[in-house]
């Protein structure tokens, strides 16, 4: 589409990135879902990133195909369609199979900045959403016991890169060090340390998605 100089974009509401997730038709797995889009372009990332051809890209409509290159020959992967409601925007795929699936995303804001509840006794971090982002982020927490829990209520999406949860103890001693996974969980104990101020630090390196977690005073029982 051509614009003339000086007049507003009827797509501008579209272009920028958006992040939700997809449900895939042939087995209805839940993804995570990244799209960029711009002036004549659409890049589309789950757990890699697939060249596109746009068939519509017309506010608050868009519609476009997903390719595999195999022996440098495109294959028809699926079709997606969908319409932008403020900054949302959802809509349905079918694969060359006819089977269909959903899909939503979420226009991201610049510069998301990290939600911290910094309590005695708990710490709850969130994050989101993040794009290609490396930051080391490090706080000070009250731990009155000499364990805490380590919990990830919600399942998280991670596109790409690595996010590292470290944990110190009030003499510096590390006592917990691990990548943060996609899974929520629960029942993840440091080790024995002293009690007091502790570090809790989040090493992020070019992270794309989304954050939560939250660390807590280990119950007696369930830390043994």
């Amino acid at each position: 589409m051509r614009v003339k100089p000086g007049k507003p974009n009827p797509n501008q509401a579209l272009y920028g990135t958006w992040y939700g997730t997809t449900v895939i038709p042939q087995d209805a797995t839940t993804l995570p879902l990244r799209l960029v889009i711009g002036p004549g372009f659409i890049e589309l990332t789950t757990l890699s990133t697939f060249p596109t051809i746009i068939r519509t890209l017309a506010d608050p409509d868009l519609i476009f195909d997903i390719y595999d290159v195999e022996e440098g020959f495109p294959n028809f992967r699926a079709r997606l369609s969908g319409t932008r409601t403020d900054s949302v925007i959802s809509g349905t795929s079918w694969n060359k199979n006819g089977l269909t699936g959903s899909w939503t995303v979420t226009k991201i804001p610049p510069e998301p900045e990290p939600i911290v509840f910094n309590q005695q006794g708990s710490f709850e971090l969130r994050y989101a959403p993040l794009e290609s982002h490396t930051e080391t982020l490090e706080y000070t927490w009250q731990n009155s016991g000499s364990r805490a829990e380590i919990l990830q209520p919600y399942a998280i999406a991670i596109l790409q890169g690595v996010a590292t949860l470290i944990v110190q103890d009030a003499t510096g001693a590390e006592v917990y060090r691990a990548a943060l996974t996609p899974d929520a969980y629960s029942g993840v104990y440091t080790s024995t340390g002293t009690p007091g101020s502790w570090t809790i630090r989040l090493e992020l390196i070019n992270f794309t998605g989304a954050i939560r977690f939250n660390v807590r005073l280990a119950a007696v029982a369930g830390a043994s």
